[in-house]
């Protein structure tokens, strides 16, 4: 998980600083949009050159651009996007300059531009979905309420982890404190009450002996749109490693309608473009 500063921050997110793969969706829709762009381009060039090609070769070649696709997209990622992007503009481009040198009569010509134009747009719009489903997204890209919530369960991980000092017990929530900058970032009513806007923490301990720890964030009266939220240790097998470093922890998130997130939800930093347009 990244540090504090970064939960605190107003910055959006982080793009390929992790090994953040892209989301089933982001890869999914890619790989669909970029083969319709393909094909139908492809077969607007054919009809204006006035070229026939047997089914079967058809079948054969898109088959081979999808495996092609398939292959490039998964291990280049990144940088296959943005060949692909610029491949985009310059075919929509040279089928622009074919239609317009076309013999085609003048509404056939608008509805070819007309297709060039929804079929580059899809694939676009598949570029960015899966550019975005790469990058870890931080608190600040969430609206005010989900943004708190996330920044209050970090500043509580940041209280119980001490490096090099796993068996420590963990400090129960009625004592925690966090000063940065001279400015106090556990309000009075987690020490209080346990809650904070809405919602009641329970810090568990995971394992006595390691000093691991679970938080979840439930709402007190659940709405609908107010999701749980679950914190809890990713890697505690690798203590046994030489090489180990520190515990790392994940946040998921999801609506339970008032019941614990588990670790098999959604994880916050996962916000790709469906999930803007469907305001999750």
């Amino acid at each position: 998980m990244w540090p504090l500063s970064y939960f605190e921050s107003n910055r959006i997110g982080i793009l390929y600083a992790l090994d953040n793969p892209p989301t089933w969706d982001g890869y999914l829709f890619f790989i669909l949009t970029a083969i319709i762009f393909i094909i139908v381009t492809n077969i607007l060039y054919n009809r204006m050159a006035a070229k026939t090609k047997p089914l079967y070769l058809d079948i054969i070649n898109y088959t081979i651009i999808v495996l092609i696709f398939l292959f490039l997209a998964f291990f280049l990622q990144s940088l296959f996007i943005y060949l692909f992007v610029i491949f985009i503009l310059a075919r929509f481009l040279m089928i622009l300059s074919r239609i317009v040198g076309s013999s085609l009569d003048k509404r056939n010509k608008f509805k070819f531009v007309g297709i060039t134009i929804i079929c580059s747009f899809m694939a676009l719009t598949g570029s960015i979905n899966f550019i975005t489903s790469c990058i870890y997204f931080l608190p600040a890209s969430y609206p005010p309420n989900k943004r708190d919530q996330l920044r209050m369960i970090r500043r509580i991980i940041e209280i119980q982890q001490h490096e090099n000092e796993l068996h420590k017990p963990i400090i129960p929530l009625s004592k925690a404190h966090l000063v940065k900058n001279d400015k106090e970032l556990i309000p009075d009513s987690i020490r209080a009450s346990n809650e904070y806007q809405g919602y009641t923490y329970i810090l568990k301990s995971d394992n006595p002996t390691t000093g691991l720890f679970t938080i979840d964030a439930i709402p007190i009266e659940y709405k609908r749109g107010m999701v749980s939220y679950h914190a809890f240790p990713v890697n505690p097998e690798d203590q046994k490693k030489s090489s180990f470093r520190y515990i790392v922890y994940c946040v998921t998130m999801a609506d339970k309608k008032g019941q614990p997130a588990t670790k098999k939800d959604r994880h916050f930093h996962v916000h790709s473009l469906w999930y803007w347009l469907l305001g999750k």
